[in-house]
C-alpha cells in the first residue's frame, strides 16, 4: 500500500511513504499517518493555536479501511493507494464492487462481501462497524464537517472514494468579511471604499462568499447589502 502527498495535481510528488504487507497489522499507523497529512486549518482556541483537520477522521478512516478489507487480492502487482492533495484526498482500490452491489446502494444499508474472513477480523478487532452502516456515517460526516458528499466511482478494474473539501476563505475573502463582521451590513459600494477595491471587484469577492455560506444578502435593487451569515 502506497500514501502519497501530493499539492492540487499530479505534476509533483512531496512526499511517499510505501506500507508493506500484511497491512492487517499496520492498519493503526496507515490511518494515524493518511490523518496526519491530511490537510488542515488552524483556529485560535482560548490561548492556543489549535489543528483543524479539513476532512473529519472517520470518512478518511472509513475510507482506507474499506480499500484494505475489500479490495480484490486475486488482481496481482496492483495496491491500495491514498493520494492526498491540498484540496482532497483520493482512495484507490484493486477491484469494482462485488457482486450485484452498485454505486447508487452504497450508502443505503446494503452491503456484499468480497473478504468475509478478512471483514471479520477487523470486525473483531473494532475497525468496522455493523455491515452497511459504514458508508452511510461517512457522507453524514462530510455533511456535518461542511464538506461535499463523498464521490464513489469505478475506473477499469479499480474503485475509487474522493473525499473533498469545502473551499477555504482565502485573504482577499478574509479582508472582506472582516470588514461586515465589525461595520455591519455595507453595500457593495461601501465595501469597496472601506477596503479600497473596485466595487466590481467587491461584488465578484462577495458572491464567492455567498456560495460559502458565510454571507448572505438582503435587500434588493440600490438597498441590496451584505451582512455577515449568523
Amino acid at each position: 500500500m502506497s500514501i502519497i502527498h501530493k499539492g492540487i495535481d499530479r505534476t509533483g510528488i512531496l512526499s511517499s511513504q510505501f506500507f508493506e504487507l500484511p497491512l492487517a497489522l499496520r492498519i493503526e499507523s496507515i490511518i494515524d499517518y493518511t490523518l496526519s497529512e491530511i490537510p488542515d486549518t488552524q483556529k485560535l482556541v482560548g490561548a492556543k493555536i489549535k489543528r483543524i483537520p479539513l476532512l473529519p477522521a472517520f470518512a478518511v478512516r472509513k475510507a482506507v479501511i474499506n480499500a484494505i478489507v475489500h479490495r480484490d487480492y486475486s488482481l496481482k502487482g496492483a495496491s491500495v493507494q491514498v493520494d492526498i492533495f491540498s484540496d482532497r484526498c483520493k482512495i484507490t482500490s484493486p477491484g469494482v464492487l462485488p457482486g450485484s452491489l452498485s454505486i447508487d446502494l452504497l450508502g443505503q444499508g446494503i452491503s456484499e462481501i468480497r473478504n468475509r474472513s478478512l471483514a471479520r477480523i477487523f470486525r473483531g478487532a473494532g475497525f468496522m462497524e455493523e455491515l452497511g452502516s459504514g458508508i452511510s456515517r461517512m457522507i453524514q460526516e462530510m455533511k456535518n464537517s461542511g464538506n461535499p458528499r463523498p464521490e464513489f466511482e469505478e475506473k477499469g478494474r479499480y474503485f475509487c472514494v474522493t473525499l473533498r473539501t469545502k473551499q477555504q476563505m482565502t485573504f482577499h475573502l478574509e479582508e472582506i468579511y472582516r470588514a461586515l463582521r465589525s461595520k455591519g451590513a455595507l453595500s457593495s459600494s461601501e465595501i469597496s471604499k472601506e477596503i479600497d477595491i473596485h466595487q466590481n471587484t467587491a461584488i465578484k469577492r462577495l458572491k464567492e462568499l455567498i456560495d460559502l455560506g458565510s454571507v448572505e444578502k438582503i435587500g434588493s435593487g440600490k438597498n441590496t447589502k451584505y451582512k455577515v451569515k449568523e
